[in-house]
């Protein structure tokens, strides 16, 4: 049996129980990314197009592309992709969506969809893990979790005004969990601008505003 992921996702939500609040909490999820219960947020009305011009192109990404290659990311939980998503004037409404894009794939992890055996056939074991980045310390993916790997990373706490240390740890992380889905929470800059300057190429982006701006 497949795991369906519905319509397209334009509505976010974090509804869960008790245990499955603090199991999250377990996975590094940071308690700032929960939504106030009952609430939800509508991304129709806050993604923003792109166009960003860098000294070689131009990339032009309509909000409808954005929120169709979103759709996308979930329905494809076993291609080790990447997402960036930013947010403005914080990173709150791109954690937001990390929070919901980790809820929906560990429904998937824990499924008894036919697709998990593409997972397993990559040795990936475990379900999806926040990560928060830190360049004070060893910040060793590998290490933090004992040789499992898990089928989804989210990564936060890198900002387009973060120190170089911390830009590089970033892309380190992302290149070392090529193997499996990966979506970096970012604020500030649109999500395009910041993937030129980790130099990485992303499968899709979400570039979020305050909502009527």
């Amino acid at each position: 049996m497949e795991v369906s992921f519905e319509v397209i996702r334009v509505i976010i939500t974090h509804s869960c129980t008790g245990d499955e609040y603090q199991r999250l909490l377990t996975t590094g999820v940071p308690t700032e990314a929960f939504l106030p219960e009952g609430s939800r947020m509508n991304l129709k009305y806050r993604v923003r197009d792109i166009d960003h011009t860098n000294q070689y192109s131009r990339k032009k990404i309509s909000a409808e592309q954005q929120l169709s290659d979103f759709q996308q990311f979930l329905e494809e939980p076993t291609k080790p992709d990447i997402m960036i998503v930013s947010s403005y004037p914080n990173d709150y409404a791109a954690k937001c969506v990390g929070l919901f894009c980790l809820m929906q794939l560990s429904k998937f992890f824990f499924s008894k969809d036919i697709r998990k055996k593409e997972l397993s056939a990559r040795g990936i074991n475990c379900s999806p893990r926040w990560h928060s980045v830190y360049a004070t310390f060893d910040d060793s993916v590998i290490s933090k979790h004992n040789g499992h790997i898990p089928s989804m990373y989210v990564f936060s706490e890198v900002v387009d005004n973060s120190t170089p240390r911390k830009m590089e740890l970033l892309r380190e992380l992302l290149v070392r969990t090529s193997k499996v889905k990966r979506l970096v929470v970012t604020s500030s800059a649109n999500p395009v601008e910041f993937a030129d300057t980790l130099r990485i190429r992303a499968s899709s982006y979400l570039w979020l505003l305050p909502k009527g701006d």
